[in-house]
């Protein structure tokens, strides 16, 4: 099975909540696993410089199994509060969150690590459900596929902030 089928193939918004936890899982999977990838692909390079294949792939397995596993108790609580609440709203994606805060507790183990990780989970997770409901992006794109306003000066503007532009008359 190729990467490609893989992220083609499963859509964690393919169906309504509440169904199919197999496309689900593995919707959510295909994400956790390559920010995982990425997280100790970077982690291997610029911290820890291991020397053998073991010491990356304990590396790469200390980033790729807890974000999995954060990923998926987010999918399977998420669909199980849907089927069992009989509702569809933000409140499911709060209750998937807190249960993937449990798997980042038991990663961390630190107590305001897993408590303020748990909260901004939650947050994003309701207004991710709220942007799909209202039909609002996140990181809205234009028709090229890049996101606007990016890389168009300071995020935050200020007085002091503003954009400097340099003339170019010279040459070499």
């Amino acid at each position: 099975m190729s990467l490609r089928y893989v992220f083609e193939r499963f859509n964690y918004y393919a169906q309504p909540e509440g169904h199919d936890p197999l496309n689900k899982l593995m919707g959510i999977s295909k994400y956790s696993v390559a920010t995982g990838t990425l997280m100790g692909m970077s982690d291997i390079i610029m911290k820890s410089k291991t020397k053998t294949f073991y010491d990356s792939a304990r590396c790469l397995g200390f980033w790729i199994i807890p974000l999995t596993g954060m990923g998926c108790a987010f999918a399977s609580t998420t669909y199980m509060a849907t089927n069992l609440r009989g509702k569809d709203d933000p409140l499911n994606y709060v209750i998937g969150a807190c249960a993937a805060g449990g798997v980042l507790g038991l990663w961390s183990k630190c107590f305001l690590t897993t408590l303020y990780g748990t909260i901004v989970l939650s947050i994003f997770a309701a207004c991710k459900k709220d942007s799909i409901e209202s039909d609002w992006q996140f990181f809205p794109t234009s028709e090229d596929g890049t996101i606007e306003g990016a890389n168009r000066g300071p995020l935050f503007r200020t007085e002091r902030s503003k954009v400097k532009t340099y003339e170019r008359g010279w040459t070499t």
